[in-house]
């Protein structure tokens, strides 16, 4: 394996923090449209994971495909596919997103694969 630098923990988990503070909005895709949905809450759990709890509410209605958080700035921080059927709902979801950060390295198959470090 060629010869790789390793990111200081601290410091991963200081982009972890960034990232929490940088979380400013989220929607999701019911059925082709775009749905804004509330950012319950953000914060860096035990295992340095970014969470992200959002409220699909009652009112989105349909198959949810797609989730989205949004940076302050209204750019795409990160995605996810779902599939996610809501027919006549009468209460809403909690959904739970999780940002895990670690370093990878290509793998030695040489097919695009990642190997964490």
């Amino acid at each position: 394996m060629p010869n790789y630098l390793t990111i200081e923990s601290s410091y991963i988990n200081a982009l972890a923090s960034h990232i929490v503070q940088d979380i400013a909005s989220a929607a999701v895709l019911a059925d082709y449209d775009r749905v804004d949905v509330p950012v319950q809450s953000v914060y860096v759990d035990e295992n340095n994971n970014v969470v992200a709890k959002i409220m699909i509410g009652e009112h989105v209605n349909g198959t949810i495909t797609q989730i989205y958080l949004f940076d302050q700035l209204g750019n795409v921080l990160a995605s996810k596919d779902v599939s996610i059927s809501r027919s006549d709902p009468t209460t809403g979801l909690l959904y739970v997103c999780r940002i895990s950060l670690f370093q990878v390295v290509n793998n030695d198959t040489d097919t695009g694969a990642y190997d964490a470090l």
